[in-house]
């Protein structure tokens, strides 16, 4: 910007209005030439090229606050400020302006701070700013949030967005201090973004061009991650971010098989649901400080011990349970009848066959324990041996009730080529025949 004035006289003239620039105004511009070594006014300004120092010293004679000694105000040069902010950034809030178009000067000395944020150099100026992804690290984004700066703000909102990391939840809505009418979608809230710094900084990343998977971060570290997403903690709950809740939600969602009614609304998977697979993650895990969530899943049958199946079921998580069934399922020792039915906690319309009810499950892992049965994979090995060592105490707690997954393999157990007498026998709802209950109860006391 060429410094051209019309330095005619320094009084007020009316009948020269437009002609005249206050005094106050041509001295600032003697302390800013001098400042920048211009030797007359025919040298050339440009505010993208000076240093921060330099920048922040001629904003300090445009309308910034000097903290030392405030000695000027020029209008003129917060104008080439203003103008040399507006070359260099072009994605900027329509809420950053005064009433002359010129951006505010709160807003000026907020891009002055992020300069020296942004590249240490005292030689970085505006030309050599840069807010690509690459160079925006845990701390300089939490620096550059705490500047309070729309026009700042809008920059890393922008990196976030292009991360592919944005939900509409996150997005700036009105009462927000950083919405823009104008914009829509193109600021993110200032929570949002500080969880995400704390995000990146459990899972090790470096920039937001490193890959969020919080699938290959410990099980310690997914839990605190939960933590900045929707999960409650238990200590101090400093975040509500539906950024870090959905990178979770995908993860999980990906490696295992979530029932429809595991997710809410908006399509992500209820926090309780991904709680309730972190528990699972801790009880099947052996060092939760070094184990991941793809280091545990897909889990292994023989994992499934009966105190474990317990463990899991207590939890009381819908994804759970059908972990927990799908070990079971995969082992061959369902039946039709255990299958999860209308009214059952866990019955899913949209997958029939894939829930066990509840007390089939608990009912199988108590009589894993009485058998001594160390794994789901080893039911089918129950030996008619086994069964008839039993108390009968123990025969009622296995076989007096209405569970068919136990009953089915007994049955099988004892009566493998239906010797019994005819009227002794029911008919299960895949078509075989069965030992009724109570016959086979009082078979086995009477032979044991």
């Amino acid at each position: 910007m060429k410094l051209m004035l019309k330095l005619v006289i320094s009084i007020y003239d009316s009948l020269a209005i437009n002609e005249d620039l206050k005094e106050d105004e041509m001295y600032a511009l003697v302390a800013e030439v001098t400042k920048m070594g211009i030797t007359d006014l025919s040298g050339t300004f440009s505010a993208s090229n000076i240093t921060v120092t330099e920048l922040q010293n001629v904003h300090y004679l445009g309308l910034g606050t000097d903290p030392v000694s405030d000695d000027y105000d020029s209008y003129i040069i917060h104008h080439m400020l203003s103008d040399g902010i507006k070359d260099a950034l072009t994605d900027r809030p329509s809420t950053i302006y005064m009433a002359n178009n010129d951006i505010t000067a709160d807003e000026i000395q907020g891009v002055i701070d992020a300069v020296a944020i942004l590249n240490s150099n005292p030689n970085a100026s505006l030309a050599t700013m840069s807010f690509a992804n690459g160079g925006l690290t845990p701390t300089k984004i939490e620096s550059l949030l705490d500047l309070e700066s729309l026009l700042v703000d809008r920059q890393i909102s922008a990196g976030i967005i292009s991360a592919g990391l944005a939900v509409s939840e996150a997005y700036a809505e009105v009462g927000d201090f950083n919405y823009d009418s104008l914009a829509i979608n193109e600021d993110l809230k200032e929570d949002e973004m500080y969880a995400l710094v704390e995000a990146m900084n459990i899972m090790g990343l470096t920039d937001l061009d490193a890959a969020f998977a919080p699938d290959s971060i410990t099980i310690n570290n997914l839990q605190s991650l939960h933590y900045v997403g929707l999960g409650t903690d238990p200590g101090t709950d400093t975040y509500e971010s539906y950024m870090v809740h959905n990178m979770i939600s995908d993860s999980v969602d990906s490696t295992l098989d979530v029932p429809s009614d595991g997710y809410m609304a908006s399509g992500y998977m209820l926090a309780s649901e991904i709680q309730g697979v972190i528990d699972a993650l801790y009880a099947i895990s052996g060092d939760p400080a070094t184990d991941t969530l793809l280091d545990i899943m897909p889990v292994a049958a023989s994992t499934f011990s009966p105190s474990l199946i317990e463990d899991l079921l207590d939890i009381g998580a819908l994804t759970v349970y059908r972990l927990v069934a799908d070990g079971i399922i995969s082992s061959s020792v369902a039946t039709l009848e255990s299958e999860a039915e209308v009214g059952d906690a866990n019955y899913d319309s949209l997958a029939i066959g894939d829930d066990l009810k509840l007390d089939e499950m608990y009912g199988l892992a108590e009589a894993m324990e009485i058998l001594g049965v160390t794994d789901v994979t080893q039911v089918a090995n129950i030996n008619s041996a086994a069964v008839l060592g039993l108390t009968d105490a123990e025969v009622d707690t296995i076989l007096d009730n209405s569970n068919t997954i136990t009953y089915f393999i007994i049955d099988d157990v004892i009566d493998p080529d239906d010797l019994f007498f005819p009227g002794d026998y029911v008919v299960d709802e895949a078509g075989n025949q069965r030992v009724e209950r109570t016959v086979l109860i009082t078979h086995i006391k009477n032979n044991n």
